[in-house]
Order: structure tokens, then sequence, then C-alpha cells
């Protein structure tokens, strides 16, 4: 099996996605995970949130979910702290929103601005319940369809 791709020489890994389209942005994920400094959890967190809509809608954020919960029981244990320059991480969020084309004050951009620049575990807390709200929209559109059967 060849595993080798063709490519010239000055093609970004940002130009190619492989298996769909869905991180197709001006501002892509990984570049604000690094620009923004996320730790492994809130690169995770911040992911699922950004691609549900766009590739497998309740499980993205099932998986968000996790990983959050995951992200506070390490909080609470004093096993993460977010590191950086506030001020400059907020304007990458604010860039990432816009370039995602999410809604700015939608449940989504508010759960990632809150991982994304959280100083205290407890901040995390709010940021699940926008994730819930998410789960729920997703459970009420289920239920509406299965009733409409």
């Amino acid at each position: 099996m060849n595993t080798n791709v063709d490519r010239n020489e000055g093609d970004s890994p940002n130009d190619r996605q492989i298996g769909g389209a869905h991180y197709a942005t001006e501002y892509q994920h990984w570049d604000f995970v690094r620009d923004v400094g996320l730790g492994y959890m809130e690169g995770q967190i911040t992911k699922y949130l950004y691609r549900h809509e766009r590739k497998n809608k309740a499980q993205d954020v099932q998986k968000a979910m996790h990983f959050l919960d995951k992200l506070i029981e390490q909080s609470i244990r004093g096993r993460t702290a977010q590191s950086g320059d506030q001020e400059e991480s907020h304007a990458y969020v604010e860039d990432f929103i816009k370039a995602s084309a999410l809604e700015p004050i939608g449940w989504e951009a508010s759960a990632i601005r809150i991982v994304s620049t959280y100083t205290r575990w407890n901040e995390l807390k709010v940021a699940k319940l926008f994730v819930q709200a998410i789960l729920d929209h997703y459970a009420a559109v289920a239920d509406d369809t299965r009733s409409k059967l």
C-alpha cells in the first residue's frame, strides 16, 4: 500500500484535510489551540464543540461533555492550570469564533470562551451548563422528530 501523498513543496497542512471538510475555515482549530496555548483536554472540548454541527451532531457534544467532566475533575484536584496572556487569548478566541461562523452569543461560543480562558475550576461548571443546553436541544429535536412519525 502506497501511503505517499504527492504535494507541492509550499503546501500547508491547512490546505488539505483527511476525511471531510469540517475544519475548513479561515482560522483552523489546531492553529487556535496553539495560539491560545490550550492543553489537551481544553483542545478536545473546543474541537468537539466547534465541529458538532458539521460532523457528528449530538455524539460530538457528548464527547465534549465527557472531556469537560474530566477537566473539571482534574481542575478540582489542582492538576490543570491555564497559562499565557489572558488578554491575547481572548482576542484569539473571538477571532476563532468569528472565523468558525459560530453564533457569537450562542451556547458553543460561550462554552468555548470559558474553556479557553478559565482560571478557576468553578468557571468550567458554567461551561458545562452551556454544553448541557446543546445536548438538551438535540434531545428535543429528536423527540419532535419522533412525535411527527
